[in-house]
């Protein structure tokens, strides 16, 4: 009995270090947790999360990124409440940031008699996550409601193409191609290979040099 019950203390202990290495290979791949951290000086990036009606506001990028830079309210216009609130940051950090709004005073979420028509922290935000990446925020203002719906996807950057997904894996980021041969496209959100061109191809042969003028597209 009792080298049974050594046996199965061993596979226990093995069993715990297994998982404790898997737990600990899936927090790395999803990414690291960051706090908030002052900006570099002289950065003028436009920031993931900007906030209205303060008097008097700071910015912080988190974990040192500018892919999250937030704005935060430290005192408010009048007829305001300065209110706590959290979003998703996005590559390398895999946390939430918190930072302050101002919201104003005497109304619920939702709007109601309330509502002026306007709602707070309602823009939309474009960042670049990894290299020929971009994670867009489109939102709309409710202005019945005074209420802000953000929805949320990946794009190629420019002089990338592709469809990527809806989730990603920090550091592992799919779905879009660089044009090659020097391509670019005329844009962000290329889907397609055939977006992708050249400019100023030139050339020469026994009969003299040539040099295209208008933009050359790739062909599938």
């Amino acid at each position: 009995m009792g080298g049974k019950n050594q046996n199965m203390k061993k596979f226990t202990i093995f069993l715990t270090i297994i998982c404790g290495g898997a737990l600990t290979s899936n927090a790395w791949a999803l990414g690291m947790v960051c706090s908030d951290q002052a900006c570099q000086t002289g950065d003028t990036t436009t920031p993931m999360v900007r906030v209205l009606n303060c008097k008097t506001k700071t910015v912080s990028c988190w974990g040192g990124s500018t892919n999250n830079k937030i704005e935060s309210c430290t005192t408010c216009n009048s007829g305001y409440t300065r209110t706590r609130k959290t979003v998703q940051l996005v590559s390398p950090c895999a946390n939430t940031g918190t930072y302050y709004d101002c919201v104003k005073q005497g109304g619920d979420i939702g709007g109601g008699d309330d509502c002026d028509g306007t709602c707070d922290n309602c823009l939309d935000s474009v960042t670049s996550p990894a290299t020929g990446y971009e994670y867009v925020t489109d939102a709309i203002c409710n202005t019945s409601t005074c209420t802000c719906s953000k929805k949320s996807s990946y794009r190629c950057a420019k002089g990338w193409w592709g469809t990527p997904p809806a989730m990603q894996m920090i550091g592992n980021y799919t779905g879009c191609t660089q044009c090659s041969g020097g391509g670019t496209t005329s844009g962000s959100g290329a889907e397609s290979i055939t977006s992708c061109y050249v400019t100023g191809l030139t050339g020469s042969d026994s009969t003299g040099s040539w040099s295209c003028t208008s933009n050359a597209y790739y062909q599938n």
